[in-house]
């Protein structure tokens, strides 16, 4: 049931989406926009099944905006002379994440007009509106995904997942906790493993569909494993650990293949992603087997939600390879978590670390000095360390790890001798 506040809230959204195309900035990301160009010429042209006749390195999922855009532009000089229109598409899940927050916060009696103050925060509008990139997209899918899986929706959840994954490979970080969600369903019901597994498939085949027709099928299908190591150096400006240990360097010209005691800069960035993302995994693990299944509440939504954003923070501040852009879906999280966990520092040192460093490479504002502290690459690096610092300690502040494992224990002890017994 929609509240009075709920359909102000899309009115808002309706009345903000009209003013966006008549304001929308015209300028993109010189090599963004190129790309968007060819690649939306080339399928408009050759079709949809053909577009990896092209040079086009994006999954599958996304190619489908590129695909309605072209629709919309309807001939080559229209689409090079228009492409800033692009982002009055990609926008569209901006604002459908903002929807998904109204959703949460009316859910547990916040407010849903409060969701506008994530809207206007500078950090999540800034990759779409002025950046013109499309990482809102996955980044929509994914959190819905893991909403939904929590929330027991598990067609939903898969198709959802499924979406995200084939729109930008960096979704799959979330996959681990959207499996954990829906692994009770599992466990409790043999049906549901068939359920999830047409509901992949089903979603997996509508997406390839044009791919296979045209024959491109194993094109599709490998260009993620393609985009791996596609930028070998131990950051892509961004400014994440790599920049604390290396402070005054530029990373972007040190390979991630250099070794510190005898280990690669990339494996060593690995092994600290998966280290810190089973650290802040624990907790949920613990939570799911404690309570053999999962469901709705606001400590188990903001543990979920939380356990996300700092998995999608490692994953941008431990490994190399790392783009400006990848801690996009942070900024959603944290906006969430702002009025559901009250953690307002977190928010707004995200926030600005993320503006920092992306206004540093692209220079949209035009500064006359771009050599000042807030924009020290390892300055932005410390905000991130710091929030994650801050995520870490209040994942554990209240959760007693010692109580949980053995009580863990206690259980499977339990049923040991319960086995002993019926034998």
């Amino acid at each position: 049931m929609y509240s009075k506040e709920f359909r102000l809230l899309l009115f808002i959204l309706g009345a903000f989406y009209l003013l966006f195309l008549f304001i929308s900035p015209t300028s993109n990301f010189y090599y963004d926009q190129y790309c968007w160009v060819e690649w939306t010429k080339f399928i408009h042209n050759k079709g949809l099944g053909n577009a990896y006749d092209s040079f086009t390195n994006y999954s599958p999922a996304f190619l489908y905006v590129l695909k309605f855009y072209g629709w919309l532009a309807v001939s080559d000089q229209v689409i090079t002379d228009n492409i800033h229109y692009l982002r009055n598409i990609v926008i569209i899940f901006d604002i459908a994440g903002i929807i998904l927050a109204a959703r949460i916060f009316q859910k547990f009696n916040i407010n849903p007009l409060y969701s506008l103050l994530i809207l206007f925060n500078v950090g999540y509008l800034y990759n779409t509106a002025v950046w013109g990139q499309v990482d809102c997209v996955y980044s929509f899918f994914a959190i819905a995904a893991i909403y939904f899986a929590l929330n027991g929706r598990i067609v939903l959840a898969c198709v959802f997942a499924v979406c995200s994954y084939n729109l930008k490979l960096q979704s799959i970080i979330f996959m681990q906790i959207i499996a954990l969600l829906l692994a009770p369903h599992i466990i409790h019901s043999g049906k549901k493993i068939l359920t999830i597994i047409l509901s992949v498939s089903i979603t997996e085949l509508i997406i390839f569909l044009p791919f296979i027709i045209q024959g491109h099928f194993n094109d599709a299908f490998h260009v993620s494993s393609r985009q791996v190591d596609a930028y070998p150096m131990i950051s892509m400006h961004a400014f994440n650990l790599w920049y604390l240990l290396f402070p005054g360097k530029d990373c972007v010209t040190i390979s991630d293949s250099g070794t510190f005691l005898g280990i690669t800069y990339k494996k060593l960035g690995v092994f600290l992603f998966f280290l810190s993302s089973f650290i802040a995994l624990l907790p949920l693990i613990l939570n799911v087997i404690k309570y053999g299944k999962t469901f709705m509440s606001i400590e188990n939504l903001i543990l979920t939600l939380r356990t996300s954003l700092i998995i999608s923070i490692t994953f941008f501040f431990f490994n190399t390879q790392m783009h400006e852009r990848y801690s996009h879906p942070a900024i959603i999280l944290a906006g969430i978590l702002f009025f559901l966990d009250k953690n307002y520092t977190v928010c707004i040192l995200l926030s600005a670390a993320y503006v920092l460093n992306m206004e540093y490479v692209i220079h949209s504002l035009r500064l006359t000095n771009y050599n000042t502290f807030i924009f020290n690459p390892s300055f932005i690096a410390s905000l991130y360390c710091i929030s994650l610092v801050l995520l870490f300690i209040r994942q554990y502040r209240k959760y007693s790890l010692t109580y949980e494992l053995n009580d863990l224990f206690q259980r499977i002890n339990n049923l040991r001798v319960l086995s002993k017994k019926t034998t």
